[in-house]
């Protein structure tokens, strides 16, 4: 099975490599690693398991594919979002975007270059550090969209 990004699975059995439902936030071919974050339940940042072991832990059917339901308020279209909408949306995501969009893909996803990362955009805009850890979250939870920024 191929695993991309934005993909949501789910331990079946106590013997997944997963403890609780995830969505793939990065994959990393070379360094055989795949990072997830949690869904439901206190936010936590992404953490790296092994490609190959989550790809096992599938084919023995101890872990899943999961089916959820994208909340309404992702699948908005800008037009029907209010003006006061869109400008906390993008005042939301001018705050995290550098962070996302760098030279090296998937920089973020490796701890010690997030927490460098993080601490150098909140000194640059006068913000605590876990404003933008709950930022970046939300947007990684919800799928990796900018209206994954949206007030629910």
């Amino acid at each position: 099975m191929r695993i991309t990004c934005n993909t949501v699975f789910e331990p079946v059995t106590e013997h997944s490599v997963l403890q609780t439902l995830v969505r793939v936030l990065w994959v990393d071919e070379m360094h055989d690693s795949a990072h997830v974050i949690e869904m439901g339940g206190l936010v936590r940042l992404p953490y790296a398991i092994s490609l190959e072991q989550l790809r096992i832990s599938i084919e023995s059917g101890d872990t899943k594919l999961a089916h959820i339901k994208t909340p309404e308020y992702l699948l908005n279209i800008d037009e029907l979002l209010s003006k006061e909408q869109k400008l906390d949306r993008n005042q939301k995501w001018d705050v995290i975007s550098p962070l996302l969009n760098t030279e090296v893909k998937g920089q973020i996803f490796y701890p010690s270059e997030m927490s460098k990362m993080v601490a150098v955009r909140a000194a640059e805009l006068g913000l605590h550090r876990k404003q933008i850890h709950r930022l970046l979250c939300k947007y990684w939870v919800n799928g990796q969209t900018q209206n994954a920024l949206l007030k629910d």
